[in-house]
């Protein structure tokens, strides 16, 4: 009896030991399981803080402000958008539409319209060229019109540069007329003054030897 009373406490004992180690492996495992994810958040809660922008400081002034008026959450971070480059949908290519072609080079441009005749080419290139006529013949008349005003006003204006240029010579004319007469003036002043000064110094030589 005290045989199997030893037995079945063992066996007790063994079935606890055995529970006790599969709560443990099932609670190392969860911790395992949470451990990984909480790395998981941690390393992407970083690689956001990177990726991220921050924006403006917070100023204060708000209810879950510390005792120096600071947010305790000094800054804030935008959700990251990746600038990847996604491939251009073109529209209605299910139903089959090519993709656009790339822009050509004039020398491409060229060889292609060489190659393929236009339809109409004639008649564009009469238009054309009654336009470059057009434009010819307006330009022309434009220049006519523009070099016949500068004639009139060349001729306009050496008319009054003539009309002036004769009215100075009138006046340096009369202006010499005046300053002949002047010196004429002056000439006989200074004769008449000379006889005058002659006949004085003859009078007084003759009262001199008088007495």
């Amino acid at each position: 009896m005290f045989e199997m009373a030893t037995k079945g406490e063992s066996t007790l004992e063994d079935e606890e030991d055995a529970a006790l180690c599969a709560s443990e492996e099932e609670s190392k495992a969860t911790k395992s399981a949470m451990t990984g994810t909480s790395e998981v958040k941690t390393k992407r809660m970083a690689r956001e803080k990177k990726r991220a922008r921050p924006t403006m400081e917070y100023q204060g002034g708000g209810d879950d402000d510390d005792e120096h008026g600071r947010m305790k959450m000094q800054r804030t971070t935008l959700p990251f958008v990746s600038p990847e480059r996604k491939p251009r949908r073109v529209a209605g290519a299910e139903n089959g539409v090519k993709r656009p072609q790339l822009m050509r080079t004039p020398l491409q441009v060229r060889a292609s319209s060489k190659a393929r005749p236009v339809q109409g080419a004639a008649e564009v290139q009469q238009q054309v060229a009654t336009v470059r006529k057009k434009l010819k013949t307006a330009i022309l008349q434009h220049k006519a019109n523009v070099l016949s005003k500068l004639e009139e006003r060349y001729t306009t204006l050496r008319k009054k540069v003539a009309a002036e240029l004769e009215d100075a010579e009138q006046q340096l004319q009369a202006l010499r007329k005046a300053n002949d007469t002047i010196n004429e003036l002056a000439e006989r002043k200074l004769q008449v003054l000379t006889k005058m000064a002659a006949t004085e110094i003859m009078w007084v030589q003759k009262t001199r030897l008088l007495r």
